[in-house]
């Protein structure tokens, strides 16, 4: 299977989606964030404050189709990624642990991304 059977926009939405979401993550360290919204008590809290609760609420197949990915890209591409990361298919994983597992390398966590859940 080729890397030209999936779409050029449908790569780049996915590639736009992900750097959204490592984006948000990164404001943790952003002192300016520290200071405005102070320590978190709960992975709820810290979910909210980085605009990822909604993510939180759908799986990642449907947040990325309705973000413009097609098919065919989620079905093969993103789910491929999400069964090596967490042994899960796209369909059944919220948005979050999705995005984290397209993240890749690029961005994670020593010793595993799982640790983020």
């Amino acid at each position: 299977m080729s890397i030209s059977r999936y779409s050029s926009l449908s790569l780049m939405k996915m590639k736009v989606l992900t750097e959204a979401t490592v984006q948000r993550f990164l404001r943790l360290y952003q002192r300016s964030f520290q200071l405005l919204k102070g320590p978190f008590r709960t992975v709820e809290a810290y979910v909210e404050a980085i605009d990822l609760k909604p993510l939180v609420n759908e799986s990642g197949f449907t947040f990325l189709v309705n973000n413009g990915v097609d098919n065919v890209t989620v079905n093969e591409l993103s789910d491929s990624i999400t069964q090596g990361t967490y042994g899960q298919q796209v369909t059944q994983l919220h948005a979050v642990m999705t995005m984290v597992a397209m993240a890749g390398r690029g961005n994670s966590i020593k010793g595993g991304n799982y640790k983020i859940f």
